[in-house]
């Protein structure tokens, strides 16, 4: 297809830039000749409504035309773009601009009013959405706000297309043919037709394999490679990777070796092998420099910010991932900018830098958006689920990751609804939703093990057994921790591990083994004190302290619960202030040291009361009303006891309820009687 763009040519770069500013001789002697030889220029008037206009000047085709053209203004480069994005729409769709329309005044008011097609509807355009946001940008009413040439020629590079073959069957030919059904595959692929991509990327590996075309066999096998990786099957993925990898090494294909390499740096970074991920990923980082190739530099730079950012290596990944995002601008790689955007965000969002996180993470879900990206928007809304998250924002969280599963589940992104089904178990755990977070974790942790992703496994399985501890169920608790304990110990994950452990000394506390609590929480504690965890040593002081309580060794139990006290309140871990308050008061209790369990119970209160902690604050009530029967101040008690049965009645816990309804019949049993005693005094 040839097509005419009138002043059409190349300009440097400062010039295009301008080129809607700027007189154009080439324009200007245009419309010196050729306008000049019709008797009027065509001359548009109307009101703002555009209901009523008035039309001078010669009838010619302006279907094509800028609006500035219909009010005498000069053509430039901008009006040439807009035209240009016509050009786009008849390619795609086989319509002339406003086919509907067959007068001229209609056309130009169509122009005039704005009423352009919305490419979105057209079905012909469902699969490129990255052409439809670019002629939507093509079409900006003012011409400043137009991409330019070399914009434009910049994003129809990062589309996926190829050129048709002749038809006559040469071995040039047969090449083409390969490349064909490959461009056809990494289309299906990219919208989730992963059938249709296998077949296309099969075909084209026969045909490569006939023509003894190796590189076009790494291709396939690199596309089969992604849908086996799209399939969570990872053993074939990595299998099939390698193979791409060592193909295109032999041939000397660097650009493929440096993808597999990064292919495969992604899938040992999932299941947890950071280290073999890094050399992988520094592999396709130093091809991409020796070849001084921006895109795959971009890329390789995303991919390690990210598992710098998963290993909590926080200043490497912002170095990282901020060069990721410069050379994504500069290359006006739309897609790039944005996945990076949503790793800064995550970044940031861990780091308490919440506006700024908010924002990249906004900006990333609406550039996906624009180019129809549904796996990036999922992975968007999840680290928008994430930042909202941490802000204790749980009812946005939670929308959010909700949003982010369902889109995952449209383009049958299987790890996108691990980590959302993730997300949401999180948020209604916070929510004390123990029976909803327990779905979604098992559903997390179901598609993680289809996928072999260890570390998805570890985590899931960690809250799994987290959620059933607090609802009662030791058992599936300790199944639960002991599986996440075994992931965190083949992917050498000592922190997880350390928390793992830990988990499991609280199931065994919480349903009478001490001395298994007692042994879990000591190597625990060892473990995070190698880690240099100074919150997660906390911890497992506090549950010896507590162990120690049950077994009647208050002095001990004592000593430790004030060293876990000191570290929570040094490291500024409200939550856990309040755990220890909340057993200390016990201690003292025990002790008959009643002004000092008050203080206690009074102060996990009103922590429990500001971080929302429900569950724990019935808990301290119930025994904050023990100790006021203890003092005999038997009005007092049964107002605490009543209002942890509230709790304990919205959070659906009914044995506590039971609990809290029997012992108020005890208490109200008392004041009853002290009153017929008082009144028989009298």
């Amino acid at each position: 297809m040839i097509t005419d763009f009138g002043s059409a040519r190349v300009l440097p770069m400062s010039d295009e830039t301008n080129a809607t500013s700027q007189k154009d001789p080439f324009h200007e002697h245009r419309r010196d000749t050729s306008m000049k030889e019709t008797s009027n220029l065509l001359r548009v008037e109307a009101d703002e409504s555009a209901a009523i206009m008035t039309i001078t000047g010669p009838d010619w085709t302006m279907r094509w035309a800028a609006p500035e053209l219909l009010t005498e203004g000069p053509p430039s480069l901008a009006s040439d773009i807009w035209a240009f994005g016509w050009i786009c729409w008849e390619v795609m769709t086989g319509q002339f601009p406003f086919e509907d329309v067959n007068y001229v005044p209609g056309v130009i008011a169509r122009i005039i009013q704005g009423k352009l097609p919305q490419t979105n509807d057209q079905i012909y355009l469902a699969q490129v959405r990255e052409l439809c946001t670019l002629m939507s940008s093509c079409w900006k009413a003012t011409a400043s706000g137009r991409p330019t040439a070399e914009s434009c020629r910049r994003n129809l590079n990062w589309m996926t297309s190829i050129v048709p073959s002749s038809g006559r069957m040469t071995a040039s030919s047969q090449t083409h043919s390969v490349e064909l059904l490959q461009a056809i595959g990494r289309t299906h692929f990219q919208h989730g037709r992963l059938r249709e991509a296998t077949h296309h990327f099969s075909k084209s590996l026969e045909i490569a394999r006939q023509a003894k075309n190796d590189l076009g066999i790494a291709e396939a096998v690199y596309g089969l490679a992604d849908i086996a990786h799209g399939e969570l099957d990872s053993s074939e993925a990595v299998s099939l990777y390698t193979e791409a990898h060592a193909i295109f090494s032999q041939v000397g294909h660097h650009f493929g070796v440096a993808r597999a390499a990064e292919r495969l740096g992604s899938i040992f970074s999932g299941q947890g092998f950071y280290s073999k991920a890094e050399s992988l990923h520094h592999e396709a980082q130093d091809i991409y420099d020796q070849v001084e190739s921006l895109p795959g530099l971009g890329n390789s730079c995303l991919a390690l910010g990210t598992l710098y950012r998963l290993q909590h290596k926080d200043s490497k990944a912002e170095l990282s991932l901020t060069r990721a995002h410069g050379i994504f601008v500069l290359l006006e790689q739309r897609r790039g900018v944005a996945n990076a955007n949503i790793e800064l965000g995550r970044l940031y969002g861990s780091q308490g830098q919440y506006a700024k996180a908010e924002n990249l993470l906004m900006e990333a879900r609406e550039l996906h958006e624009q180019i129809g990206d549904r796996l990036g928007l999922a992975n968007a809304l999840c680290g928008l689920g994430e930042a909202y998250y941490v802000r204790e924002e749980y009812e946005a969280s939670a929308a959010l990751f909700a949003q982010a599963r369902d889109t995952s589940t449209l383009v049958n992104n299987q790890l996108g609804i691990a980590h959302s089904a993730l997300g949401l178990g999180d948020v209604y755990r916070k929510q004390e939703k123990y029976i909803n977070a327990e779905a979604c974790y098992i559903e997390a942790q179901n598609t993680y093990s289809q996928m072999g992703n260890h570390l998805g496994i570890a985590e899931s399985s960690y809250h799994l057994g987290e959620v059933c501890c607090r609802q009662g169920l030791y058992h599936k608790a300790e199944a639960a921790l002991s599986e996440s304990r075994d992931a965190y110990a083949r992917i050498g994950d000592h922190s997880g591990l350390a928390n793992t452990i830990r988990g499991l000394g609280h199931v065994y506390r919480q349903r009478g083994d001490y001395a298994e609590a007692q042994i879990a929480f000591a190597e625990a504690r060892e473990l995070f004190e190698k880690e240099r965890d100074r919150n997660g040593t906390a911890e497992c002081t506090f549950g010896l302290g507590d162990v120690y309580h049950r077994l009647d060794r208050d002095s001990e139990a004592q000593a430790l619960l004030s060293e876990a006290q000191d570290i929570y309140i040094q490291t500024g871990n409200q939550s856990g202030e309040a755990d220890v308050a909340a057993v200390l008061g016990n201690v003292y209790r025990s002790q008959n040291d009643y002004l000092r369990a008050e203080m206690s119970y009074v102060t996990a209160i009103e922590i429990c009361s500001r971080l929302g902690r429900e569950h724990l604050k019935a808990d301290v009530l119930y025994d904050l009303g023990l100790l006021r029967g203890r003092q005999e101040r038997f009005i007092d008690a049964e107002k605490c006891i009543q209002d942890a049965c509230v709790i304990f009645r919205e959070l659906g816990l009914d044995n506590e309820v039971l609990g809290c309804v029997r012992l108020l019949e005890k208490i109200q049993e008392i004041i009853r009687s002290a009153s017929e005693e008082d009144a028989l005094l009298d």
